[in-house]
């Protein structure tokens, strides 16, 4: 995630506002994402059974939201990531063209490749 958002400062250089806005959602998720990684550990873990059956810690309470919300965490960060390298990639294809065609263009295709196969 911090090298995806790194990268994307890479390619939005002339743009200072993306960059912030891409540096505060990457703090603002692992903030989001280590205050969800705390209440579970305080919250859920004490309450985890060993399920022998199923060789694993399961927990009975089934209000336990805090460990879906360390997964949608990543999500909506990956999103945004995602999203903004497309709206990159299309916005480049339509105003110039013949930058693909040199090696920034080469260098562009490879974020973009990647960036949308990191998201896949």
């Amino acid at each position: 995630m911090i090298i995806f958002t790194t990268r994307l400062c890479a390619i939005f250089f002339m743009r200072s506002y993306v960059q912030r806005l891409l540096v505060f959602s990457l703090v603002a998720s692992l903030v989001a994402l280590l205050v969800f990684h705390i209440f579970t550990f305080i919250n859920v873990l004490p309450g985890m059974i060993w399920a022998t059956h199923l060789r694993a810690c399961v927990t009975p309470d089934y209000r336990t939201w805090a460990i879906g919300a360390t997964s949608l965490t990543p999500i909506f960060m990956e999103s945004l990531i995602f999203f903004a390298t497309l709206f990159h990639a299309f916005e480049q294809q339509r105003n110039n063209l013949r930058v693909m065609e040199t090696s920034t263009g080469g260098v562009l295709q490879r974020l973009y490749m990647d960036g949308i196969q990191y998201y896949m």
